[in-house]
């Protein structure tokens, strides 16, 4: 018996409505339903940001290559101009180190004179 009763019980409540409830319906006006659209949406999103990403990465090669264009325009013929220098001192303290040796009479203190033109040999290349 005191289960018939609390069937009844729930029986009502189910069949009353509930105050204030009301039935709500959203109709979409467009041929696409909101899930296609959503999905199409971010497809293109990603697309956006991929080309976003793309054409940075396009932008920045493009301006390292012209600053290395314009660098090598400005001051290539100043490091043309130290190479030469360089070469031309190296050229010229070669040939005195091997001059100084070629001529050397004195056998006794060979080892110290090519020591010693070895260090002067050496800090004229760090000079230069």
């Amino acid at each position: 018996m005191a289960r018939e009763k609390i069937q009844e019980r729930e029986d009502q409540r189910a069949a009353t409505p509930l105050i204030g409830a009301t039935e709500t319906r959203i109709q979409i006006s467009s041929s696409m339903d909101f899930k296609s659209r959503v999905r199409d949406w971010w497809r293109n999103l990603r697309l956006k940001a991929f080309c976003q990403h793309v054409g940075l990465l396009v932008a920045l090669a493009g301006y390292t290559v012209l600053g290395g264009m314009v660098f090598r325009r400005l001051e290539y013929p100043a490091e043309i101009s130290r190479i030469k220098n360089y070469n031309r001192t190296l050229t010229f303290q070669r040939q005195y180190l091997i001059q100084t040796i070629i001529n050397n009479t004195d056998l006794i203190n060979l080892d110290f004179l090519i020591s010693n033109e070895l260090d002067v040999y050496e800090k004229a290349l760090q000079v230069s």
